[in-house]
């Protein structure tokens, strides 16, 4: 699920990325003693100039073997069908830093309201069902962070075993879910990732008028769409994402 930023979209997330630095810089100011500031670096264009999709993940990097490609697509398409997702509005809900996987780079993002229906949970639990029948880990099951957090399989498995399916697929997990519009290396100080809650995003963007309509998964160097409203599976040439 996915979309490019409009231009005027664009030019608002834009302003707020320059209004995170400017409520920083002016926080530096008062302080005896300046903290290190983030080197905040936006997310929405290529190097060119070309703006980029933003995206909603519902996933981590999954190593396929080619032999069991088609049968992952098949069963990821089976389940979310079977999740019986219908195309859905969706609004911001804040900023925050979480960092990806490695904790390596940490991204400045815009949260996701859980949406009236909870369908993102559904299409992630619908995407763990398939991850699990071909043998893979499942998705955000761990902490906070840009995608699931926990240190290895071997933890996963613990808690399968320890935690009812029920609970386990009953799980909101909507404070994962978010749209990354910047990054930085490191990770940002205390202060900084406290500083957040005093932007008012509302101020900046307004609800996207695009909904969520598909799940979009790369298979090898095929992306597939996986339409909410229809049973039409279609190959794409883009990248893996969720808008």
């Amino acid at each position: 699920m996915r979309g490019v930023p409009s231009q005027t979209e664009s030019g608002s997330l834009h302003r707020l990325i320059q209004r995170v630095r400017d409520v920083i810089a002016e926080d530096n100011k008062a302080r005896l003693k300046s903290l290190a500031a983030p080197e905040i670096i936006p997310s929405l264009e290529s190097d060119l100039g070309a703006p980029l999709p933003l995206h909603i993940s519902l996933s981590r990097t999954l190593q396929i073997r080619t032999e069991d490609r088609d049968h992952f697509l098949d069963t990821l398409k089976f389940s979310l069908r079977k999740a019986k997702v219908d195309p859905f509005p969706f609004t911001f809900a804040g900023l925050k830093w979480v960092p990806n996987f490695q904790r390596n780079r940490w991204f400045l993002v815009l949260g996701i309201e859980r949406p009236a229906s909870d369908e993102l949970n559904r299409l992630l639990n619908a995407c763990n069902e398939a991850a699990k029948r071909c043998g893979h880990p499942s998705l955000y099951i761990g902490g906070q962070g840009d995608g699931p957090m926990e240190t290895d399989t071997e933890n996963e498995a613990k808690k399968r075993k320890t935690t009812p399916t029920n609970h386990r697929e009953a799980a909101d997990r909507s404070d994962h879910f978010h749209i990354s519009i910047a990054w930085n290396l490191e990770e940002p100080d205390h202060e900084w990732i406290s500083l957040l809650k005093g932007v008012e995003v509302d101020d900046y963007v307004q609800p996207p008028e695009a909904t969520i309509d598909a799940v979009k998964a790369r298979v090898g160097n095929v992306v597939h769409s996986i339409n909410l409203n229809t049973r039409i599976i279609s190959p794409e040439t883009s990248r893996l994402t969720t808008w």
